[in-house]
């Protein structure tokens, strides 16, 4: 995974300081899983890790992807957590 470029953590971290104003959350969740995206591509685990469960937690169609990225090493609450939200 290549890590992100400088335009990317810049608008990574615009996203993350922007308020969502979608009242149906699913752009929210978008928000926040790119915000977490290029955490996790940086080396940021724990970044990304934040930004994921803030995802799913606003929109838990995005848990069950939370729960497929590899590369980050989720705690079995956290496993737990994700596939909660996600079968609910």
């Amino acid at each position: 995974m290549a890590p992100p470029t400088r335009r990317e953590e810049q608008a990574a971290r615009v996203l993350d300081q922007l308020e969502c104003q979608d009242p149906e959350k699913r752009s929210c969740g978008v928000q926040l899983y790119a915000v977490g995206t290029v955490a996790l591509r940086g080396g940021r685990l724990d970044g990304a890790r934040a930004a994921f469960l803030r995802a799913c937690d606003v929109d838990r169609g995005w848990c069950a992807r939370a729960a497929q990225e590899q590369s980050l090493p989720w705690t079995p609450a956290e496993r737990e957590r994700l596939a909660r939200r996600a079968s609910r």
